[in-house]
């Protein structure tokens, strides 16, 4: 009886070996590297041409202890995240296949070291809390200008029952129009309010506005459009409101009119202000070394 139960023992034994041995050498990657991004790394490889694994096994250190993320066979790059500017880092890459009893690991890669991009500065902007730009009629030019009525500097006399117009008797010229406001030194503006001519008619009334920056008053660089068809409807008492997407800081600025209410040839307001937008910033990657 015992030699009989010696047998089963070494035929389990000899199969279990078998086993073992049936279970491949997963085949090798390849060409590992390591690229920064901001707050980490984008880490890839070469896949071989018969992927004979089951899995790859992705590692890195953080904060002194090894971070172990499995991947798929096909995989062949992974973003890594959470990551700081401040240190290197490098990557080990390495196949592996396993059948539920045994892994077999096959030859681990290793990137070179790798610094992260530094996380940028987040600014939030408060476009209700505005700071009025003094800008007087000496600091602004307007394209174009009606000879008989409507003088510049009634826009910027913060009396809204007085007016603005562009030319329509001589001169005319198509939209856009603008406001160009000239500063001694580079400032800040991030929003707008005017208000329409105080009259029954519609027609000229601003409906589509953009921002222009200059840094020497003669190039121009469109940074911001406003929404098409921006309502003219609204009783001639009330100022209209328009910020922009964030504070833009230059010397010369361009307020243009694109389009106006019955396609008018000519733009007419009541007055017009210039502010900076309050802002808050926020430096995201001494927030991620906070929370690392």
């Amino acid at each position: 009886m015992n030699k009989y139960i010696f047998l089963l023992f070494a035929v389990a034994f000899f199969a279990c070996k078998k086993d073992e041995a049936d279970l491949p050498q997963p085949s090798d990657i390849s060409n590992i590297q390591a690229e920064p991004r901001v707050g980490g790394a984008l880490v890839k490889w070469t896949l071989p041409a018969d992927s004979n694994f089951l899995y790859l096994e992705l590692s890195y250190e953080k904060k002194g202890a090894r971070v172990v993320q499995k991947v798929s066979k096909y995989t062949d790059s992974v973003l890594v995240s959470g990551l700081l500017n401040k240190l290197e880092y490098n990557f080990d890459v390495q196949p592996f296949n396993a059948d539920g009893k045994e892994v077999v690991a096959g030859t681990k890669l290793t990137s070179g070291m790798v610094r992260p991009v530094r996380r940028p500065i987040d600014t939030k902007y408060y476009p209700e809390q505005l700071t009025k730009l003094a800008v007087t009629d000496a600091m602004i030019e307007t394209y174009t200008q009606e000879v008989s009525e409507g003088p510049k500097m009634n826009l910027v006399d913060n009396n809204p029952n007085t007016f603005w117009h562009s030319a329509w008797s001589n001169g005319v010229a198509p939209l856009p129009h603008w406001v160009k406001i000239s500063f001694a030194e580079p400032t800040a503006m991030g929003a707008l309010r005017y208000f329409f001519r105080n009259n029954a008619s519609q027609n000229g009334r601003p409906t589509q506005f953009a921002l222009e920056t200059s840094d020497d008053g003669i190039t121009w660089n469109r940074v911001w459009t406003s929404a098409a068809g921006l309502s003219v409807a609204t009783p001639v008492t009330e100022e209209k409101k328009l910020p922009f997407d964030k504070n833009y800081t230059s010397r010369y600025f361009r307020v243009m009119v694109l389009a106006t209410q019955g396609n008018t040839t000519y733009v007419t307001l009541g007055d017009m202000s210039f502010y900076t937008m309050k802002e808050e910033l926020t430096d995201m990657e001494q927030l991620a070394e906070a929370n690392y």
